[in-house]
């Protein structure tokens, strides 16, 4: 992995996606072989501060452009996923088929 070229990525994406300058983000490599993921991200959203963590041991996608992207799609859109979240919390009963119905279409619309 090119990491210079990732870097330059992650810039060119935090800024066209206009994440910067309202997140303080930065990038982080990981090295642990036993993580499995390509890429994910750890977000502070009160502070506004993220971390969008990527492989760079053994990424099972081969396209970190478009993983570099996707992970800051989350982040982008987090403040949304939360409100959703919040509404299936709140207007179905705990463990009902419904507000397990609401979850998996809202996690299977998310990927």
């Amino acid at each position: 992995m090119d990491r210079e070229k990732v870097k330059e990525l992650f810039d060119k994406y935090t800024k066209k996606l206009r994440i910067v300058p309202e997140w303080d983000i930065r990038l982080e490599f990981v090295e642990d072989p036993e993580w499995k993921k390509t890429g994910d991200f750890k977000i502070d959203p009160t502070d506004k501060k993220a971390v969008l963590m990527l492989n760079a041991v053994n990424p099972k996608d081969e396209n970190i452009e478009e993983t570099i992207v996707h992970e800051l799609m989350h982040i982008k859109m987090y403040p949304l996923d939360q409100v959703c979240e919040s509404m299936i919390i709140n207007m179905f009963d705990e463990g009902s088929k419904a507000q397990n119905f609401a979850y998996q279409e809202f996690s299977r619309h998310l990927k």
